[in-house]
C-alpha cells in the first residue's frame, strides 16, 4: 500500500488521528491534505450531519478534527477555500462554521455586489 493509502487507513480507524498523529500528514500535498482532511470527516460524522454541538466522543472527535484543520495545520489555507469550507459544511456544519462564519458571509456579500461598482475600499 502506497503511502496514500496508508494515511486513509489510519484516519479509518481513527479519523480524530488528523490531530493526534498530526505529524502524518505534515507532507501532503494540499490537495492530499483536504481529501484527507474531508475523509476524516465523512468517517466520524457518517449520515448524521453535525448541525449542533455535540457533548458525546464523537463531537469532542470532531472538535479536535476540525481545530486540526482551521488551528494547526500548514499545508493550506482553509479559510480562503471557499470550495473546500462548503464541501466540509455540508459533512460537519456546526464544527466547521463556528470556524468559517465570518468568511463564508464575506464570500456570500462579495458574490452579491458584483457588478454594481461599489467597493469595499472607499
Amino acid at each position: 500500500m502506497h503511502k496514500l493509502g496508508k494515511l486513509y487507513a489510519v484516519l479509518a480507524k481513527n479519523p480524530r488521528d488528523l490531530d493526534d498523529k498530526c505529524d502524518l500528514f505534515k507532507k501532503c500535498t494540499a490537495a492530499q491534505y483536504k481529501a484527507l482532511a474531508l475523509f476524516a470527516l465523512r468517517t466520524l460524522c457518517g449520515y448524521e450531519n453535525f448541525t449542533r454541538c455535540r457533548t458525546d466522543s464523537a463531537g469532542w472527535d470532531a472538535h479536535h478534527i476540525t481545530k486540526a484543520i482551521f488551528e494547526e495545520q500548514e499545508i493550506f489555507d482553509p479559510y480562503s477555500d471557499m470550495d473546500f469550507i462548503k464541501e466540509a459544511a455540508d459533512i460537519c456544519p456546526w464544527y466547521i462554521l463556528r470556524y468559517t462564519e465570518d468568511a463564508v458571509s464575506a464570500a456570500d456579500a462579495n458574490s452579491s455586489d458584483t457588478g454594481s461598482g461599489v467597493t469595499d475600499n472607499g
